[in-house]
């Protein structure tokens, strides 16, 4: 196989989980886990619950922390894959 499809491989194994099924009951990938937790959000903040809001507000940062992550992770990924090209 050559090295730039086991590279694409090597993407696509890891963006994908074998162990979480989606609404379809297909691996779930990224875009998956991401509406996943937007959906326990937004039950969370539709509770009314003023306890909860500050969990809420907890939560939120740190998805939005674990975003920029991801998105950082992906750019160094590209970068990489764009000097091997």
């Amino acid at each position: 196989m050559p090295e730039k499809n086991l590279i694409a491989q090597a993407i696509v194994e890891s963006l994908i989980s074998p162990n979480v099924s989606d609404s379809n009951l297909e691996a779930a990938n990224l875009v998956d886990m991401g509406d996943r937790m937007a959906d326990a959000l937004w039950k969370l903040a539709r509770t009314g619950d003023p306890d909860k809001m500050g969990t809420l507000e907890a939560h939120g940062e740190a998805m939005k922390e674990a975003a920029h992550i991801i998105a950082d992770a992906i750019i160094t990924l590209a970068d990489a894959i764009r000097r091997k090209a």
